[in-house]
């Protein structure tokens, strides 16, 4: 009987091990291979362009330099595009599940005419699904110059715009707004009220080169009065004060005289 129990253990012990062996066995890896040749051609026909969504979700604008004219922003960023050569259908495979770097395989040249900096957080790589469909998704803080209009200042309201072109004619890459663009709730810039952040399509020409499409996002922000009443006016007032109080301190007392005025002197450039 002890015999028969041992045996019928070391069974048990012997069908556990197999049974998730063979399950393995049944499952496929996807094949992930694809051909070097589509990196290189875009998946358009001759008189179709490829329809690029250009995805922009601003997480926070980080700061607005105004003696640089520099806006930093830190967002997130997206592309969609349909490449048929990539569906399942034509690769005898589906990707979905694989990890495609974007380089193998095409995507829209995109810049951003702007910019002053970039730095990526994430690594490059695409989503590819069983149609064909590609989406690319990045987080980008960047710097950008912008132009200021200061002559109302501190009654200012200023447009910042970040602008993105892709390197193809009209023709061969057509751009559209993703339905991701936007402002995070939470966004805001210090000193100023975010009033609203618009997109606009068209198309930009440089002599010698031809012409291309641009995408561009514009920022409308409303100085906060009361920041900078607070920061500002205020203390330099505070100052002036300071600086008044010598017509009641006695002509005989030079130290007393010299120490306020230099105060008011080297304290109000610091504002």
């Amino acid at each position: 009987m002890t015999m028969v129990f041992a045996h019928a253990l070391r069974l048990a012990v012997v069908l556990s091990a197999s049974v998730p062996l063979a399950f393995a066995q049944t499952i496929e890896e996807p094949d992930c291979a694809i051909p070097r040749r589509l990196a290189s051609t875009p998946p358009g026909k001759a008189g179709s362009p490829v329809a690029v969504e250009v995805g922009l979700l601003v997480v926070d604008l980080a700061e607005l330099d105004e003696a640089t004219e520099e806006l930093a922003v830190d967002f997130l960023f997206s592309l969609s595009w349909k490449d048929e050569r990539l569906a399942a259908s034509n690769l005898g495979g589906s990707l979905e599940g694989c990890v495609v770097h974007l380089g193998d395989v095409w995507h829209p040249e995109l810049r951003f005419i702007n910019r002053r900096s970039l730095q990526k957080e994430l690594v490059d790589l695409a989503d590819v699904d069983a149609e064909g469909n590609v989406n690319y998704q990045q987080r980008i803080y960047g710097r950008f110059s912008t132009p200021l209009q200061l002559r109302s200042l501190p009654f200012d309201r200023q447009v910042l715009p970040i602008r993105i072109a892709a390197c193809y004619r009209p023709e061969d890459v057509q751009l559209a707004s993703a339905p991701f663009t936007g402002l995070y709730p939470r966004a805001e810039l210090p000193g100023w009220a975010i009033q609203s952040l618009d997109t606009h399509i068209s198309t930009e020409s440089v002599d010698g080169l031809g012409t291309f499409p641009v995408l561009e996002s514009t920022f409308t922000v409303q100085r906060r009065l009361g920041f900078h009443v607070w920061r500002t006016f205020l203390p330099l007032a505070f100052i002036t004060f300071m600086a008044w109080t010598v017509f009641w301190i006695d002509p005989q007392n030079l130290g007393p005289h010299l120490d306020v005025e230099g105060c008011a002197l080297f304290d109000s450039p610091q504002l």
